[in-house]
């Protein structure tokens, strides 16, 4: 097995260098692909090649140079990481923008970057921008990906490249590529916190190429593998992990077209690999779970307890150590009548590990995974932190553990102050934020050490176990500290419920906010003869308000030692990517408590 990263020095190289060498070394094999109506479209990696460096042809003829930001504003596609390549070959920085951000937040941040470019994905979102011109003083033009956006006033990316490719650069983009340095800022990221307002994190080409390449070799992942892509590119953790990292491997990345078609993008590439995060994990053990009620009962019977087996082996695994002879036998018994079809069933027979980002998944979750011989592998890191700062990897190399505790990250120093706060030093530290030393100055110490706003342990071998983040944390009116996350994440994982916000600060009590799956909901309620035409009117019965009460109930009691629910609210409304979640799908609280005062003050009226 060709290990790539073993031939670059963080230190020297870049991501440009790791591109094209395996550019000319798989030259006609496939590096991107994306979901078409008539399939799925295929992306070489000598296509994309010329692909990018016509771009950055063009790029450089329309005057960006070294160190001009450019943005690109998408959703994921291999359009994305063609104008991704061809800016920083043309010595650019970029920025990215979530394809839900609305167009004021756009406008915002692409007048915060003084960003010269923009690539669009689409007529709408070029159209958006244009509209809004007199706005946006510093942006001079739009490259749209697709051809049908040019009446929007956009140029066509296909056009670009075109243009780029019969004016060739070729001698000055090997100069740029050569007067690169380590130091040189690659990219801003904003972060999208759950609370505050999204700053520009600074990250340089050496910031990257050391997370990418210690994070690839600590997953020791075959060369060539088949990635799905889902997360937003425009996230830390998707770009560093789910594309950079793919590509150092030689991979092939597959980008799905949203949650709701994952399961079966799934089993159109059979997937080895992907970066996914607790919400999306939840959902396809729930898709599992949903299809088994409806086999006969003692087929379920069969698989729930062909389940529990498959649950011994997980010690194992996560150790790296083999299976005792007896436990191999009834392991391989068990793949071949149960397992083998489940995961065909979800498009997961080829697949070997997923990142598991954000936070980690719940206990049942994760069991299912690794009894299905599937690894997921925890990270825990900030857009501050290139997206690592502990990471799981291959068990064989470093024992993972089941109680949350993570593997620490090669070259990075870690403590813990008296507050349990985790602050942190190493080379994927970024560079500041964009824009803004008062915030930079305030996020270090004295000792130059980050600080996270996480709180957590470190045991004797360097194992990080995160508690919370210290904003997040709720004391109640009799001084009782408590890590929401930790029961939402329990909770979350039900069928029923799409997420929960749980509440109570200075409160006697807990109350939570459930926002329930009315994908599984409305099929049961229709089931019990209700009518579904009104979530608002449904989420009144009677029967309705007694099922989730049997759920917090039977819930509650795993949350004996910490503190029950008391009151809820079944919310009719959906939470949404951009206001009230995140881009890995969890809640932004100060938001969405905002959004709910009244009913949360509800919730406490006695």
């Amino acid at each position: 097995m060709s290990r790539n990263f073993v031939d670059y020095d963080y230190r020297i190289n870049t991501i440009l260098d790791v591109f094209y060498s395996n550019a000319l070394k798989y030259k006609d094999k496939v590096f991107l692909k994306k979901r078409e109506i008539s399939g799925w479209k295929d992306f070489t990696w000598k296509e994309t090649l010329e692909k990018v460096e016509a771009l950055a042809s063009y790029l450089i003829k329309c005057g960006i140079k070294k160190g001009d930001i450019v943005a690109i504003y998408s959703s994921n596609r291999p359009e994305w990481v063609i104008a991704d390549l061809a800016v920083l070959i043309s010595g650019a920085v970029d920025i990215a923008f979530y394809d839900h951000s609305s167009t004021s937040e756009v406008i915002q941040l692409l007048n915060d970057s003084k960003a010269s470019l923009c690539f669009c994905d689409d007529r709408d979102r070029s159209f958006s921008l244009l509209s809004q011109r007199d706005k946006l003083p510093f942006l001079k033009k739009i490259i749209a990906f697709d051809d049908n956006a040019v009446d929007s006033g956009a140029i066509a990316l296909s056009h670009a490249i075109a243009e780029g490719s019969a004016n060739l650069k070729a001698e000055e983009i090997k100069n740029i590529r050569s007067s690169i340095k380590g130091d040189d800022l690659m990219t801003v990221i904003y972060s999208s916190g759950s609370s505050s307002q999204p700053q520009g994190v600074m990250l340089t080409h050496k910031n990257i190429m050391f997370t990418v390449s210690k994070f690839t070799m600590r997953q020791n992942l075959p060369e060539g593998l088949t990635s799905i892509s889902i997360l937003p590119l425009a996230h830390v953790s998707e770009r560093l992990m789910g594309y950079y990292s793919v590509m150092l491997d030689g991979g092939v990345i597959c980008f799905s077209t949203g949650l709701n078609s994952f399961i079966n993008d799934c089993i159109e590439v059979k997937p080895n690999y992907g970066v996914l995060c607790p919400y999306i994990l939840g959902s396809i053990y729930n898709s599992f779970m949903l299809k088994l009620k409806g086999l006969p009962a003692y087929r379920q019977n069969f698989v729930k307890k062909s389940l529990t087996a498959a649950m011994e082996v997980e010690q194992f695994y996560l150790a790296g150590k083999s299976l005792p002879l007896f436990l191999r036998f009834k392991y391989f018994l068990l793949n071949r009548l149960v397992f083998w079809k489940l995961k065909r069933a979800l498009g997961l027979h080829r697949a070997i590990a997923f990142i598991s980002t954000g936070t980690s998944p719940v206990y049942e979750v994760k069991s299912f995974f690794w009894g299905l011989k599937i690894q997921l592998r925890d990270v825990y890191g900030l857009t501050e932190t290139s997206g690592v700062l502990s990471a799981e990897g291959l068990p064989s190399i470093m024992a993972l553990k089941s109680d949350g505790s993570i593997p620490p990250f090669p070259e990075t120093e870690i403590k813990i102050v008296n507050d349990e706060e985790i602050l942190v030093k190493g080379p994927q530290i970024m560079k500041g934020y964009f824009n803004r030393p008062y915030e930079t100055e305030q996020i270090f110490n004295k000792d130059g050490f980050l600080k996270t706003g996480d709180k957590g342990t470190i045991d004797k071998y360097g194992y990080l176990k995160i508690i919370e983040r210290k904003s997040d944390i709720i004391i109640t009116a009799n001084g009782k500290k408590i890590t929401p996350q930790i029961i939402e994440n329990s909770f979350a994982s039900h069928p029923m419920i799409d997420h929960i916000l749980i509440v109570g600060d200075g409160k006697k009590y807990l109350g939570a906010l459930i926002f329930p799956n009315f994908k599984n909901l409305y099929p049961w309620a229709e089931s019990k003869g209700m009518n579904t035409e009104s979530a608002e009117k449904l989420l009144r019965e009677g029967a309705i308000l007694n099922k989730y009460q049997r759920i917090i109930d039977k819930l509650n009691r795993s949350f004996c030692q910490i503190e029950p629910i008391k009151k809820f609210i079944l919310v009719p409304q959906e939470l949404l990517p951009g206001g009230d979640l995140t881009p890995l799908y969890s809640i932004k609280r100060k938001a969405v408590m905002a959004k709910y005062k009244d009913l949360i003050d509800s919730l406490f009226v006695e």
